[in-house]
């Protein structure tokens, strides 16, 4: 009886010794690291303030602050944004924007 009971604290003790081996530290970053937020026009890409790093799939536009609504006309060649920047109000408007898309 006394082999069983030494082979389960051995098991016992393994087990425990191989669970704290596996806490170790663990630690979390952000794919941007410690760099700050900020837009990189030179690369067309942004990192959030949440660390994330995001860049556009295709090309890009440049509007006036906010813009907040969006418009696109039939032929889709012509866009207009309406933007709530800080002065004045204004809206943009995008000419040739389907024209990757058609050819």
């Amino acid at each position: 009886m006394l082999p069983v009971r030494l082979s389960i604290v051995t098991v016992t003790l393994l087990l425990l010794t191989s669970l704290s081996a596996a806490r170790g530290e663990y630690r979390v970053t952000s794919p941007a690291g410690d760099l700050p937020t900020r837009i990189d026009h030179a690369r067309g890409s942004a990192i959030l303030p949440n660390g994330r790093v995001v860049k556009p799939h295709g090309s890009y536009v440049f509007t006036a602050p906010h813009p907040y609504g969006l418009a696109l006309t039939s032929d889709g060649m012509t866009a207009v944004t309406v933007n709530s920047g800080v002065r004045p109000f204004s809206f943009t408007v995008v000419e040739g924007v389907g024209s990757a898309a058609h050819g």
